[in-house]
């Protein structure tokens, strides 16, 4: 038997995604730890971590069993908060946390008639932050950090004349 692992093979509760395996999981039944880890897509490894870190299982009787209700109440616990920035803040994916613009200048990019990115450098770490506004908010944040319109790198409007190969003589001598 060909193990799927050493294969590379990606069994099909693998492949599908987190949404659609946590709404395989009923509220009222009970797993076994290599059922949860099968309706799941985790190894049985995985679960047991997750039974260690506090996933409660019922050790009455053998084999134990995980119910649906504390899997679901275990993974929503587990879930990170959304967070959210304040109007002069952008996310800073290398602290992983919103921060203020550093200096409370930005510079902001038109993308579309009616969005932009505003760019702005973190104070702590220095990364460059980015975060997507609308035109309409500009006025809010004007009032809050110093932003610049960076003009863009101009382009042609006309080609240019085409060279011409003077150094070849259209006739050739004999």
């Amino acid at each position: 038997m060909i193990d799927i692992h050493e294969a590379g093979i990606r069994p099909p509760a693998l492949a599908r995604s987190y949404k659609l395996r946590m709404a395989g999981i009923r509220r009222h039944r009970n797993y076994t730890v290599e059922e949860l880890a099968r309706a799941l897509g985790k190894t049985t490894q995985t679960i047991r971590r997750w039974i260690k870190n506090g996933l409660p299982v019922l050790t009455d009787i053998r084999p134990g069993l995980i119910m649906g209700v504390d899997v679901i109440d275990y993974m929503a616990s587990r879930k990170p908060t959304r967070q959210t920035c304040a109007p002069d803040e952008c996310y800073c994916f290398r602290c992983r946390i919103p921060r203020p613009c550093a200096g409370g200048m930005a510079e902001f990019v038109p993308m579309t008639a009616t969005t932009g990115d505003l760019r702005a450098l973190c104070p702590h770490c220095s990364t460059l932050m980015h975060k997507r506004t609308s035109n309409a908010a500009l006025s809010v944040l004007s009032a809050l950090l110093d932003i610049s319109f960076p003009q863009g790198v101009p382009t042609l409007s006309a080609p240019l004349p085409p060279s011409l190969n003077d150094h070849f003589k259209t006739g050739a001598k004999s």
